[in-house]
């Protein structure tokens, strides 16, 4: 609604300009007696038939192949680094996605493997695939760690995320691994206490072990 919004108070606007004949270009500049009325804005928005917007649902694409000239790539913890948006080049088109990647139409796919030499993530079985990360130090002045830096994939399996606080800010939905940096130094994996040095295998079976829901 806010596009629509905009639009109606712009029109509103140069009617208001037209009627006081001053050129006036900002609404502070419009006469007394001329103001633009907001509910002027309501009645338009009101009566405007805005058609219901139908959107196609379904799960992301995954990393890789999308067609004979497209493919999809992720970018770790959400960083697209220039130099990996340099990588994608040259392309037809790169479409960023909520996804935290990029959909490159207009190349070969085949191009994959030199993509993954850049950091991307190309393929679904790759261990960075479902691992996040908050902003964590330096960022966030409430982080306890820089957990961008300490992040570790661990194996491929259940979504990780990796939190700076309790506030656990950017974590999945559904289940998945918590991984929390605790007061004194080092995390806690799933509620579990873990030096930093041993979250590799830590993550590892926190991932891969069968588990309930929460």
């Amino acid at each position: 609604d806010a596009p629509r919004a905009a639009l109606a108070a712009a029109r509103a606007f140069l009617s208001a300009a037209r009627a006081a004949g001053t050129g006036a270009w900002r609404v502070r500049e419009l006469p007394e007696g001329h103001q633009a009325d907001v509910r002027d804005v309501r009645k338009a928005l009101a009566a405007e038939e805005v058609p219901e917007a139908v959107l196609p649902q379904g799960p992301p694409p995954a990393p890789g192949p999308l067609g004979p000239a497209a493919l999809h790539v992720l970018a770790p913890l959400g960083r697209l680094t220039a130099g990996r948006l340099r990588a994608l080049l040259p392309a037809d088109e790169v479409r960023l996605t909520p996804w935290r990647g990029a959909v490159v139409a207009g190349t070969d796919p085949a191009r994959l493997p030199a993509l993954e030499t850049h950091g991307l993530i190309t393929r679904p079985d790759s261990p960075w695939a479902g691992v996040s990360a908050c902003t964590g130090r330096p960022g966030c002045a409430k982080s306890l760690a820089d957990v961008r830096a300490d992040a570790v994939p661990g194996r491929p399996g259940l979504p990780v995320h990796y939190s700076g606080c309790e506030r656990r800010c950017g974590h999945p939905h559904g289940d998945w691994v918590d991984v929390l940096a605790a007061p004194g130094g080092g995390y806690l994996v799933d509620g579990a206490p873990v030096p930093r040095t041993d979250l590799a295998p830590a993550v590892t079976t926190a991932r891969t072990a069968p588990r309930t829901t929460r």
